[in-house]
């Protein structure tokens, strides 16, 4: 005789082997087999059944990029389809419990937590407890779903998966919030950076890389996002090159200078400061770090590590912000 949960993984076979009856007793499938169906959907990539459980996903959370380890465009397009049936049945005032996306890549409890168990089915009320803890939403109003995802953008131009996203997001920005905690743009952009904040919330980005050659008009024009992400604490600028055609050119210089350094009187979570470079600041340091300081008197109650790497030589001050104000150390 076949164990109970060797039956329940015969049942999960057979229902990928007929998608169209899988899709059907979605309504009344236990929640502790949407796991493994979505996991064996997932890896036979069938798109249809991935797109019905999205929908009908039974927990708060569906962190999909732990299993995404290679960005694949039909999965999310059938993963984003689901958003919008799930959408749909909001609308209508029907019952979901997903609220969160979590295409972030990272190994997940989730995943790990019903992979481990001994009869290969998780019981319902330890999956629930490997959901991730998450303080939700940034932004207050209608949404009805969160997306969260980090990114590590290393090519000039934005994959065919991101293009997809942004374009999908940007049409749904009333029912929908787009967390991104970790921002890193590893080479020089041929579209536009700010772009990225017209689908992502700018308060929610907590770690800011700049580790690619930018000119220096390129870093202006994205300050003023700069300037929105009020909950940053890491700021990293690597090498920020002024054209030579512009030496002459004085007063674009002197806006590109304001536009950027004004940014940081805004950035009042700010805990550590990398500028390696970044050789326009060299003259202008004492002023960063003066919004820097004007911020954490206003009584945050956070230290403020600025580590400053210019010109090949590593300085560290140390700034303690306090209710109780006090002037920081001289020099660097």
């Amino acid at each position: 005789m076949r164990s109970p949960s060797s039956l329940k993984l015969l049942a999960i076979r057979s229902l990928l082997k007929d998608e169209a009856f899988a899709i059907s007793a979605l309504k009344a499938l236990p929640m502790e087999l949407f796991p493994p169906l979505f996991q064996g959907a997932f890896d036979g990539k069938q798109t249809n059944i991935l797109r019905a459980m999205v929908a009908a996903w039974p927990f708060r959370c569906l962190p999909v990029g732990a299993l995404m380890k290679i960005p694949d465009l039909e999965i999310m397009q059938a993963v984003l389809d689901g958003l919008d049936l799930l959408i749909k049945q909001k609308d209508r005032q029907r019952s979901c419990k997903l609220e969160v996306l979590d295409l972030r890549d990272a190994e997940n409890n989730f995943w790990q937590v019903w992979a481990a168990t001994e009869d290969g089915v998780c019981p319902p009320d330890i999956i629930g407890e490997s959901q991730p803890a998450m303080h939700l939403p940034i932004r207050q109003g209608n949404q009805v779903v969160t997306v969260m995802m980090n990114l590590s953008l290393q090519s000039v131009d934005l994959c065919l998966l991101l293009k997809y996203f942004h374009s999908w997001a940007k049409q749904r920005k009333d029912v929908l919030q787009v967390i991104c905690e970790k921002l890193e743009f590893g080479a020089l952009p041929v579209y536009k950076p700010l772009m990225l904040l017209e689908v992502f919330e700018p308060r929610s980005i907590q770690e800011l890389e700049l580790n690619a050659c930018w000119d220096l008009r390129t870093f202006a024009t994205f300050a003023p996002g700069l300037g929105k992400m009020r909950n940053l604490q890491k700021l990293l600028v690597n090498n920020i090159s002024i054209p030579s055609e512009w030496f002459s050119n004085i007063e674009l210089k002197e806006w590109c200078f304001t536009e950027i350094i004004s940014q940081f009187s805004q950035l009042n979570k700010l805990q550590q400061l990398y500028l390696n470079g970044v050789f326009f600041l060299n003259e202008r340091l004492d002023q960063v770090l003066s919004l820097l300081e004007l911020q954490g008197s206003k009584g945050h109650g956070k230290d403020f590590l600025g580590a400053c790497l210019l010109d090949g030589w590593k300085c560290i001050r140390a700034l303690k912000f306090r209710q109780s104000w006090k002037q920081a150390p001289a020099g660097l």
